[in-house]
């Protein structure tokens, strides 16, 4: 028998995470013996309150330095940024969904156990610090956002996105293995560190092998990551889903997997950057336009801030392009900005949906302003966010990242994107113009939202202004966060 070395299975630094799961099974275990109104507000407040805890966790252990598992989990700065991000977005969400739960009709235990569930996947994402940990981690997050997307099992068109994105998630998911093991193959190991010291030492094996290895690895996260031309699951799947399960897919599984990417590339890969820079350069030129010019044609809002989000993602590749310590903080920040303002632009969309149907058309939202003042502000808040205009956390997430282009010397890319945020004017605007400026086509009673939603909405407005207004703290956490990874 192998000896078995206890210190390697420290149970304190995955603490947030085995809070989430408690809580998870909690739930569950409420809802096979209590079926009451009572207990199906209860399960959104346990679900609240464990992301609280886990969160309070996850700051204590910020500034702390640790690895487990035989070097498969890293606790660092880096890793407890993104999963403060995830939890928060994962809070609001909880606040957003209490309410359309009840109006939609949907299975309630199952929803938050999945919803907490995903969140754990999505944490340990950030912090695996070898190949097989983090396909395990995207599996784990992967197969609770399935099931989330389809959870409406009446509608169709729920059904058919979740099958899409299961099928394409799948074919992702293999792609991303092929590349581990050529890479195993190559560099005879599958740790990060271990990885970047063979590259040092000059030991890999088949330099060819482990390039295509690197190739069909970044080919599996430009799937995750909804990146041009892997993103042809992205609008289905967001219209599908429910509006809460849309804005937290386009949070929490792009915060996700762009931490594990930039742990992969920054650590791994980070003396072969000759090598994949100038397909990430490319991927994020295409991202950038092809998202944008594809939004214009949109009129469900769903979709429109589908391929919206796949120009984020365009935005956000830019960083890694530059692959500096300046431009990985700003990546930082940016998820940090864009989990807020996509958060509360769904959480409006939440707001005004009633359970028969969400208000999805844009021309829908005509006159909405005027009967909901205040969510009609916090949606044009997000949207001017979304756009990039100050004082919104949108203007400098895009600032800080393109700065962070210049000062290593590439002025194209920077062109490239100030063109694409000029484009998205347009279909950003045109939201607000319909809510301000147009009279309604026809009579639409929106949906009452109640106190948690808008609670929620709420919270996510004040953090796109606390962004916007006051960037510095968090743009210091983010750069001291990024510099533990170099």
């Amino acid at each position: 028998m192998l000896p078995i070395d206890m210190k390697q299975f420290p149970v304190e630094i995955l603490t947030p995470e085995l809070v989430l799961i408690g809580f998870a099974f909690m739930i569950l275990l409420v809802g096979a013996f209590s079926r009451t109104a009572e207990s199906r507000l209860y399960a959104g407040l346990m679900a609240a309150s464990g992301l609280v805890i886990a969160g309070l966790f996850a700051l204590h252990a910020y500034g702390v330095k640790a690895e487990a598992f035989y070097g498969a989990y890293q606790l660092d700065s880096f890793g407890v940024f993104l999963k403060v991000v995830i939890l928060a977005g994962t809070f609001i969400t909880t606040l957003l969904s209490m309410d359309y739960l009840r109006r939609s009709d949907i299975q309630i235990y199952e929803y938050y156990s999945l919803l907490l569930f995903a969140a754990v996947g999505m944490m340990l994402l950030v912090s695996c610090a070898d190949l097989i940990s983090i396909l395990i981690a995207i599996e784990i997050m992967s197969l609770s956002v399935y099931v989330l997307v389809g959870i409406r099992r009446d509608e169709p068109f729920a059904t058919e996105a979740a099958l899409k994105y299961f099928i394409l998630g799948s074919f992702a998911s293999g792609i991303l293995v092929y590349g581990i093991a050529m890479v195993y193959g190559a560099a005879e190991s599958i740790n990060l560190n271990q990885i970047a010291s063979a590259v040092m030492r000059g030991t890999i094996q088949e330099p060819k092998l482990f390039a295509i290895g690197i190739g069909l690895i970044l080919v599996g996260f430009g799937f995750k990551i909804a990146s041009v031309p892997f993103h042809m699951w992205a609008p289905d799947v967001y219209q599908g889903a429910p509006a809460p399960i849309t804005g937290f897919m386009s949070m929490g599984v792009k915060a996700a997997a762009f931490g594990a990417a930039i742990r992969v590339f920054a650590i791994a890969f980070g003396n072969n950057i000759s090598d994949w820079q100038p397909i990430l350069w490319w991927l994020a030129v295409l991202t950038m336009l092809g998202g944008n010019l594809m939004a214009l044609m949109q009129q469900n809002i769903k979709r429109m801030l589908a391929y919206s989000s796949i120009a984020h993602a365009g935005y956000i590749l830019v960083g890694l392009a530059v692959g500096t310590l300046q431009a990985g903080a700003a990546m930082l920040f940016y998820l940090a900005a864009y989990a807020f303002m996509n958060l509360g632009a769904f959480g409006v969309i939440v707001a005004v949906s009633g359970g028969e149907k969400e208000l999805e058309n844009i021309p829908d939202w005509s006159g909405l302003a005027y009967r909901y003042p205040l969510l009609g502000a916090a949606m044009a808040l997000c949207l001017f966010s979304l756009i990039g205009m100050p004082p919104t956390g949108g203007f400098f997430a895009k600032f800080y990242l393109f700065y962070s282009a210049v000062a290593a010397g590439d002025v194209p890319i920077v062109v490239i994107g100030v063109i694409a945020s000029m484009i998205s004017l347009y279909f950003y605007l045109k939201v607000i113009v319909y809510m301000y400026m147009r009279d309604p086509e026809r009579e639409i009673v929106p949906a009452a939202p109640n106190l948690s939603v808008r609670l929620g909405v709420l919270l996510a407005s004040c953090a796109v202004l606390y962004l916007g207004i006051l960037p510095g703290s968090v743009l210091g956490w983010a750069t001291s966060s990024m510099a533990t990874l170099f």
